[in-house]
């Protein structure tokens, strides 16, 4: 099934085979490739090397999988991916940006601690970036370096080492948690993955044109904060925001997973998306920071001049993963998984200025826990008066 279409509910990532198939026209890599466990089939012009992937080796395929899935280019791994003297675990660029590969799983042959792991990798540094150049030219002008765990868990002094020589580190739960994103918003989370590496975000590029979304909005200050709310497209705001979750290396990062649950539902019980097909809307809007400046043209209303509340049009510049959701990140990818025809429907908003991270942590604590809920045997008599 072709990669780009979109399911009745979420995308599906391509099956990763767990037999991989090599072909070459090349007799030393074919006496590689039968020193690694493959056989070979030879033709007249070509041999076709091929080898049933023990778990270890399908880990760095499903990397590469996920890689193609995000449209990545030049994506290769496993035993037919070299960078100069080096194999490579996996590979592929997107955008002027070439991530690189190591991965390491628990059973995996050789594996002793992830300390020497990570002093051998940044050991490998300087030939692979004269490999990329060598190879792909003036194509990619950023390498980002990933050493990327099954099934091991990564000490506090294992990250300081990680970041000391300039490598990410994806966690046990990454990739699996990649997927399933992948599962709600389909290719356009590269720019989550991008993001997550310090890569700078990307323009938006659409039918509209232009460097700003343009949307009329209220303005207020509260508590020595700049308060913008306003209403904007689901389509748009999906691509606009970013969620900073709970993983190794984002210290101050507050918010959970996503849950497939509560977008896609069960056979029991709704989800999200087809809450807003069934003609839902949210009543209450969704909470944000800007990451980027926004300008505010105000305008005059003609009718209360000195009100503290002032009238105007919002500015958003058109970059991928810079509004910063503290919450409602359900509600927005609700829309991402419902039909397309319901992503015209404008979503409520409140977003601060470049709010920093720790007070967007108190914001998240203080609207999930100090906010009274309904009582249930409320909520029940509401909905027999509703629908009875």
């Amino acid at each position: 099934m072709d990669r780009t279409t979109v399911q009745k509910r979420g995308w599906r990532l391509p099956i990763t085979s767990r037999v991989k198939k090599v072909v070459t026209t090349k007799k030393s890599e074919v006496s590689y490739f039968r020193k690694h466990g493959y056989s070979i089939r030879q033709s007249r012009l070509s041999s076709i090397a091929t080898k049933r992937l023990a778990d270890w080796e399908f880990f760095q395929e499903r990397i590469a999988n996920f890689l193609t899935a995000l449209q990545f280019q030049d994506v290769n791994s496993g035993h037919s991916s070299w960078l100069g003297k080096y194999q490579i675990d996996a590979v592929g660029g997107y955008d002027g940006t070439f991530l690189v590969f190591e991965c390491k799983s628990k059973n995996q042959p050789g594996v002793k601690t992830i300390t020497k792991e990570l002093n051998f990798f940044s050991g490998k540094r300087a030939e692979i970036e004269r490999a990329v150049k060598e190879q792909y030219k003036n194509k990619y002008n950023e390498i980002k370096f990933v050493l990327a765990l099954d099934n091991i868990d990564i000490t506090e002094s294992e990250e300081k080492t990680a970041k000391e020589n300039d490598i990410h580190i994806w966690g046990t739960n990454y990739l699996k948690t990649g997927e399933d994103f992948y599962s709600i918003i389909g290719p356009l989370t590269v720019h989550y993955v991008l993001k997550e590496l310090e890569v700078l975000s990307k323009q938006i590029k659409d039918e509209e044109g232009g460097s700003h979304y343009r949307v009329p909005a209220f303005r207020v200050s509260v508590g020595g904060q700049q308060i913008y709310n306003f209403f904007i497209e689901a389509e748009k705001l999906i691509k606009l925001v970013y969620v900073f979750r709970l993983q190794p290396g984002n210290e101050n990062a507050y918010q959970r997973f996503i849950s497939k649950r509560r977008i896609f539902g069960t056979k029991e019980e709704p989800g999200i998306a087809q809450f807003i097909e069934d003609g839902g809307f949210f009543k209450n809007g969704v909470v944000c920071s800007f990451e980027q400046p926004v300008r505010f043209d105000k305008k005059s209303t003609g009718i209360i001049e000195d009100s503290p509340v002032e009238f105007g049009i919002l500015n958003i510049p058109k970059v991928y993963g810079t509004i910063w959701v503290i919450d409602g990140q359900h509600r927005i990818y609700g829309y991402a998984s419902a039909d397309i025809s319901h992503r015209n429907n404008p979503i409520g908003v409140a977003a601060y200025q470049d709010l920093e991270k720790r007070q967007q942590a108190k914001d998240f604590i203080d609207i999930n826990q100090k906010q009274k809920p309904v009582d249930p045997n409320t909520i029940w008599d509401l909905w027999s008066k509703t629908d009875p």
